[in-house]
This record gives structure tokens, C-alpha cells and sequence, in this order.
């Protein structure tokens, strides 16, 4: 995330002041909600992000299968397993940038 680590750079330089901090603060609240309410660049990230790991050699579909298998309820609460949802590669991830974005987003909100 280069827009915190920007946004933090400038506000401990020593000749900031208040209203520059206030308009970088706003500056990167609202980059940040533009981020998180573009679905496709999100989808263009999560892809790209897969044919990188694929040029080194790394499969990220199989990894991913073989770290987040589908967990089933038990057959006393739920009887037929075919109704549990199942998360694909680019879902779970786009979930995670989201979660991430939330929290820095809440956090910019609150201070």
C-alpha cells in the first residue's frame, strides 16, 4: 500500500502543517474509497498478481487448493454437503484486499 506509506512520509516530515496534513488525509481516504469500489481493477490486480507467480514457477491455483480446502459442516447440522458454498482463488483474495482496505479505511475515519 504506497498510498499509506506516502501519506506517512509526509506527515512526519518536520514542515507540515495542519491544513497540507488535513488535504493529505482526505487525498488518500478517498483514493482509498475509489480502490475499494472498483471491482474490475481489483479483478486485474488479483489476475495479474496470478500470472506473475506463474512466470516463477509457482502454481497458484494448486496452492491455493491445497491450503484453503473446502470445509465442510457436520452431517448432524447439515446433511446434504453440496449446499456449503465453495471460494475460488480470485474470490478469496479480492475478499482479503477488501477486508484490508476496510480496516485502513475505518482506521483514516476514526483518527
Amino acid at each position: 500500500m504506497y498510498k499509506t506509506k506516502i501519506l506517512t512520509e509526509k506527515l512526519e516530515a518536520t514542515e507540515l502543517n495542519i491544513l497540507d496534513a488535513l488535504m493529505l488525509i482526505d487525498y488518500s481516504l478517498s483514493s482509498l474509497n475509489e480502490i475499494n469500489s472498483d471491482d474490475t481493477a481489483m479483478n486485474n490486480l488479483v489476475s495479474s498478481a496470478i500470472k506473475f507467480s506463474e512466470q516463477l514457477g509457482i502454481d497458484p491455483v494448486s496452492d491455493f487448493n491445497r491450503h484453503h480446502r473446502k470445509r465442510l459442516l457436520p452431517k448432524r447440522i447439515d446433511q446434504n454437503p453440496n449446499t456449503q458454498c465453495s471460494i475460488d482463488l480470485p474470490t478469496f483474495y479480492r475478499v482479503e484486499f477488501k477486508k484490508v482496505l476496510n480496516t485502513l479505511i475505518v482506521l483514516l475515519n476514526e483518527h
